[in-house]
């Protein structure tokens, strides 16, 4: 890796030490959270981490096991599980992209999703991985999720990012005004800047990467049209239908869709209809 001076400083030189000290040397996983906006450069920074603590693993293991962007980012939970299952070492780095699993942390995910999650997560562990997620909001992960991390990466912009070691996740919460989780304060090392992939590895494994994500997700696609259709109930009521109905705000309408207990329908469209009798008993009893 072409790392310049102050490149990725505490993540090289505090970070990766620990992460690999915890699964090598006391048989641990580490799960990793690099949440950022959409094209702030999260996949960016998940290569980089890649290629990184790969190289450094090898060196403390005395292994020649690279990194390989066809295997080691991944797109779909099963065969992320399958391939950590047959052929996987201490220390490897799996990133699991925020185009690859949504529904798979997302709050209003199907407990089927999250049931598969557990499994990989449960799987993962045993194999002393250590995982990055990407995701474009904290607010989007499960919160067993974000209590299994063990670091959060704040990609505050490109080339910059914010890391948050496990004794400072109390700076990660809840703000009962916003009714969200927040980044409270900064982290200790705020100051983390790194370039592009192009200009720290190859413009090879940059277009390797493109054309990983858009040959899996393309399968992805192929499979989803073979799945059966949901079929939404004729009295499940949209948005607007509730909203008018209950007279109810944009607001509470979200909360519904939040509750994991709730009784909501996902449409072809990405939207959502939910049950009135449902609804009724949740609005009365919030």
């Amino acid at each position: 890796m072409n790392l310049r001076d102050g490149e990725l400083l505490a993540i090289k030189n505090k970070a990766v030490p620990q992460w690999l000290d915890k699964v090598i040397d006391e048989d641990f996983d580490r799960v990793i959270l690099i949440v950022g906006k959409e094209g702030v450069g999260k996949s960016t920074l998940a290569i980089l981490l890649g290629y990184l603590i790969t190289e450094e693993r090898n060196k403390k293991l005395g292994i020649d096991r690279p990194f390989e962007i066809e295997t080691n980012i991944s797109y779909d939970l099963k065969k992320l599980k399958r391939q950590v299952f047959k052929d996987s070492v201490s220390g490897d780095v799996r990133i699991i992209d925020e185009s690859a699993i949504t529904g798979g942390y997302k709050r209003d995910a199907m407990g089927k999703m999250n049931r598969l999650l557990n499994k990989t997560l449960m799987t993962c562990r045993s194999r002393n991985q250590i995982l990055l997620f990407l995701i474009p909001d904290i607010n989007e992960v499960e919160s067993y999720v974000r209590k299994r991390c063990h670091s959060i990466i704040r990609v505050v912009g490109r080339g910059h990012a914010w890391i948050y070691g496990v004794d400072e996740l109390g700076k990660i919460g809840w703000d009962i005004k916003k009714r969200q989780v927040v980044f409270r304060r900064k982290a200790r090392y705020h100051l983390e800047s790194y370039r592009t992939v192009e200009d720290t590895l190859s413009i090879d494994i940059w277009n390797r990467y493109i054309q990983h994500k858009e040959t899996s997700l393309s399968e992805e696609y192929d499979e989803a049209d073979d799945e059966p259709e949901v079929i939404i109930p004729k009295n499940f009521l949209s948005k607007g239908q509730t909203m008018k109905r209950f007279g109810v705000s944009k607001r509470q309408w979200e909360d519904y869709l939040k509750d994991k207990d709730t009784l909501k329908r996902e449409t072809r469209g990405k939207r959502y209809r939910v049950n009135p009798e449902d609804f009724e008993r949740w609005l009365f009893n919030d």
